[in-house]
């Protein structure tokens, strides 16, 4: 190998130590397959902040005692503002799995109207369940806490918006040979084993939520970890082998080369560059440069 240090890897895994430890975690003797898993757990437990459309069954009901608690989130949820404070407080636990999330793609939310001193909402009262896309706010129902299997959530996205669910349906299935209760789903979750929801009309849905693993864990994050591992060491091979192309480059651009070159992963507007450490020059990641 040419004179070179480059660990773009590494950098990762310690930006994301970095980024958990700002975010309120315990800076704990993780693995870098951990820390990766966790830091993307956390990411798609989060919901990201863009303003969206919010739409409603024909059956929502809210209850009087959350009213003014809902208006506030739908504010909030239009003009695309922080919605953490009303997730679950486990949001500050790095190894917790929402089944449900994972599962159907499915949040709750509370409906307080007073930001308690640790940034959370207050947690009394029913809980709104919401699928979330880019552009669009789903607000399924209000129910009461605990209502994690109930299925009928999914019949209401089906009646209501199916087209927003469509990629999951299982083709080629009509109906199920045994029906799944919701108690049935409940001891399969318990068990991390992932189910199939049946609507009346025989369409049966795969996890919308994208499933989890044997562990629990969404199988969302393993692959994206697995994918940014491997994307990362197969760009820094690519780097390596074309490390006399960059050196041309440079010169052609006047940049006196020192003896070896250093690189370090660096993150900017959420896009990903190799900067090398004397002369700051910076080469884009994107993926499809490779």
């Amino acid at each position: 190998m040419q004179n070179i240090r480059i660990n773009l890897y590494d950098d990762w895994i310690k930006l994301l130590r970095g980024e958990l430890n700002k975010s309120g975690y315990k800076d704990k003797p993780y693995g870098d397959k951990e820390v990766s898993q966790i830091y993307l757990n956390r990411q798609k437990r989060l919901i990201s902040q863009k303003p969206r459309k919010i739409l409603k069954p024909l059956t929502f009901q809210c209850p009087d005692e959350v009213k003014e608690g809902l208006r506030i989130l739908e504010n909030a949820i239009s003009k695309g503002q922080d919605l953490t404070p009303h997730l679950s407080e486990k949001i500050r636990s790095p190894k917790y799995n929402d089944y449900l999330l994972n599962d159907w793609g499915i949040h709750h939310l509370h409906l307080g109207t007073t930001i308690r001193p640790n940034g959370f909402i207050e947690r009394e009262g029913p809980l709104l369940f919401c699928r979330f896309d880019e552009s669009t706010a789903y607000l399924i129902s209000i129910q009461p806490h605990g209502s994690w299997v109930e299925q009928d959530m999914i019949r209401v996205l089906h009646e209501n918006w199916p087209e927003s669910i469509a990629q999951f349906r299982v083709n080629g299935i009509v109906g199920l040979t045994k029906s799944i209760s919701d108690q049935d789903v409940k001891t399969l979750r318990d068990k991390n084993a992932n189910t199939l929801v049946e609507i009346e009309d025989g369409t049966v849905y795969g996890p919308i939520g994208g499933g989890y693993a044997s562990s629990g864990i969404s199988i969302e994050v393993v692959i994206q970890a697995d994918q940014y591992e491997i994307w990362l060491n197969e760009t820094q091979e690519y780097i390596i082998n074309n490390i006399d192309t960059i050196k041309n480059d440079m010169r052609r651009k006047s940049i006196n080369l020192p003896s070896g070159l250093s690189f370090r992963l660096k993150v900017v507007d959420n896009k990903i560059y190799a900067v090398e450490d004397t002369t700051s020059l910076s080469i884009d990641l994107r993926l499809e440069h490779y």
